[in-house]
């Protein structure tokens, strides 16, 4: 099929309209100067009696609002690409921009694709929804039956389990339904490459220049590198997630912009190294092992520039952070911490197999299931560090099962079409193992850090990453009309 506009939501492409059918008037078009002239006047009547109440702004706040719709619903993949390289500034702060970037702009937009969907019933409007996927929603009833029937605080509860899962949801259901071809894909490598630069430097500063940084920024400035996103796991992973977006870029790109991708890759390994967490380290270890043994070629050519340029800077700006990077190799406290946490998830596990203690009730029982590992002290404080643990804890392992059910689904999936995506360019089968590969980047630092509890920009990015799986495989499976980059 030929390509379209960049970011162009699904829809009938123009010009393409069966022969002898009548195109749906414009809603513009049908409505008369009269009714025009009213509308204005109600409008400008409501603005002057929200200014004489004091409420300027929100006279600001509504075109600017509008405006912004009009774009998201003419360009869906936008929000996406906003959401990447804004949102992880706003993580703390203002409460206004927290909300716009984190809580209305995904969710919003995927209002607006469903809208579109709805009035476009061309064949780029279908899409089969795989009973797996009916699991979030699934997931999501549980989490609302536990908060009501088990959580302490409801209010609480319903914002937690918004920002954690239901949000990180609609952007795995956004980019399954914008299914983003070549050029947004590019745009993707693009905003990666922007996102390695700015948390780079955000990650130098930390170190050199602390002072000039918001203080959330640099609570952990002389110990980790975490950046703006203020979590070492969300930190590693997000750096990890967007080398992964380069790399699949790296055979269509030019030498030009291979030389770029090469600085941004080998920055983004050096600052995985900078945060001094040894989960990222084990995770960035086990992917780098799969790399190799996958595409051993392909990645000893990438390798060696990133390698060259990382050696120079360890040697160089970063020689002391990476002494004490060996140091953190024989620090034990924190370690036993984690194995006397995941024992105390493992028994409130125990106690609820089913239904779980409650959701957002972890902390409330954290103390009351702590116990003595051999002969490491237990210490009051801390929190779970394992993401499924405390799902399995909270929720229980039924919910849990729901929880990975579709990604699991995909990767059985990815494996049984692997031979019709080997045929598809050039989005298909690397792109899709590259991307399974940040996953369990992903996957392994959730085994040492809360991602769901303690930052929801890194679990969004997740979704995110499995919604990309999904719309490269479901086209491959026959169930879906033809998409950007079909052959």
């Amino acid at each position: 099929m030929n390509q379209p506009d960049v970011l162009r939501p699904v829809g009938p492409p123009a010009g393409l309209e069966p022969r002898g059918a009548r195109r749906r008037p414009s809603p513009v078009g049908s409505v008369g100067p009269l009714s025009w002239l009213i509308v204005a006047l109600v409008l400008a009547v409501l603005a002057a009696v929200v200014v004489v109440a004091g409420a300027w702004m929100l006279v600001l706040a509504v075109p600017i609002g509008l405006a912004i719709a009009i774009l998201l619903y003419r360009y869906p993949f936008t929000a996406v690409l906003i959401w990447l390289l804004l949102f992880p500034f706003f993580l703390s702060g203002s409460p206004l921009l927290y909300w716009g970037f984190h809580r209305l702009l995904i969710p919003g937009t995927l209002a607006l694709v469903i809208i579109a969907r709805t009035r476009h019933r061309g064949p780029q409007a279908r899409i089969f929804i795989e009973p797996a996927e009916w699991a979030m929603p699934a997931f999501v009833l549980i989490g609302l039956v536990s908060i009501v029937l088990l959580s302490p605080n409801y209010a609480d509860g319903l914002a937690h389990l918004y920002d954690r899962f239901f949000i990180p949801f609609a952007m795995y259901w956004l980019i399954r339904f914008i299914a983003p071809g070549h050029r947004e894909l590019r745009l993707l490598a693009l905003a990666a490459v922007a996102v390695i630069a700015a948390q780079v430097t955000v990650g130098t500063l930390s170190w050199v220049a602390p002072s000039v940084l918001p203080a959330d920024w640099v609570a952990l400035a002389g110990f980790r590198t975490t950046g703006s996103l203020g979590n070492v796991a969300v930190y590693s992973s997000t750096l990890f997630v967007c080398a992964t977006l380069l790399l699949v870029d790296w055979g269509m790109a030019s030498p030009v912009r291979r030389i770029a991708y090469a600085i941004a890759i080998a920055a983004a390994a050096v600052f995985i190294v900078l945060t001094f967490s040894r989960g990222s380290w084990l995770a960035a270890a086990v992917v780098s092992a799969v790399f190799l043994l996958l595409y051993p070629r392909r990645i000893l050519r990438i390798a060696i520039p990133v390698a060259v340029v990382a050696v120079i800077l360890a040697a160089t700006v970063f020689s002391a952070p990476v002494g004490f990077a060996m140091e953190r190799l024989g620090d034990e406290d924190t370690a036993q911490s984690r194995i006397v946490g995941d024992v105390a998830s493992l028994r409130m596990i125990e106690r609820q197999p089913f239904i779980g203690l409650g959701y957002d009730t972890y902390n409330l029982n954290w103390e009351k299931f702590k116990t003595r590992v051999e002969e490491i002290p237990v210490k009051t404080g801390s929190t779970s560090h394992n993401t499924y643990l405390t799902v399995m804890a909270e929720l229980g392992i039924p919910a849990f099962l729901l929880l990975i059910t579709p990604v699991v689904y995909w990767l059985i999936q990815t494996w049984r079409m692997r031979r019709r995506l080997a045929r598809v360019r050039p989005f298909g089968l690397t792109y899709v193992t590259f991307l399974w590969v940040a996953i369990l980047f992903h996957f392994t630092v959730s085994n040492f850090m809360d991602m769901y509890r303690f930052n929801y920009f890194g679990t969004t990015v997740f979704w995110l990453i499995v919604g990309l799986i999904a719309a490269a495989v479901a086209p491959t499976m026959g169930r879906v009309a033809a998409t950007k980059d079909e052959p």
